[in-house]
């Protein structure tokens, strides 16, 4: 008798070890987030801009523009699409005149950083598209 009741609290342990919170703490261990979408997805629902950097660089070469320097690299390496911008990172926005002939995308922005042209979400800043070396 003492032998089933211990199977069943061993086995209780199990189902509980194995449910919700043990799967949260594996996906985080992971680098998941548990009930957030994943990082592909919410990359996916970014607008893609078919906009290049020589592109760019022919629209920009009609104003005249300030010199600028890039960012450090290691600040540089954090611009990527998907990501949020980096906080505290110098940004400029652009003149309305520049920003007339540039594509315009509802909820999106162009900012300066550096020498790069970012297109970024106007809410949460997260990044759409990296033109490197624009303002070069």
């Amino acid at each position: 008798m003492l032998g089933k009741r211990i199977y069943v609290v061993i086995l209780a342990a199990a189902m509980v070890l194995s449910g919700p919170m043990a799967q949260a703490k594996n996906d985080k261990a992971k680098g998941g987030k548990k009930g957030g979408a994943s990082s592909s997805a919410q990359t996916s629902s970014l607008v893609s801009p078919g906009l290049t950097a020589a592109d760019a660089r022919q629209i920009l070469s009609a104003f005249q523009l300030p010199d600028t320097k890039p960012l450090p690299p290691g600040i540089a390496k954090n611009l990527a699409r998907g990501k949020p911008l980096p906080p505290g990172i110098a940004k400029k926005n652009l003149a309305p005149n520049i920003l007339k002939e540039l594509p315009y995308y509802e909820g999106y922005e162009w900012l300066q950083v550096g020498v790069d042209l970012i297109l970024v979400t106007t809410g949460s800043k997260t990044i759409a598209k990296v033109l490197e070396k624009v303002f070069n």
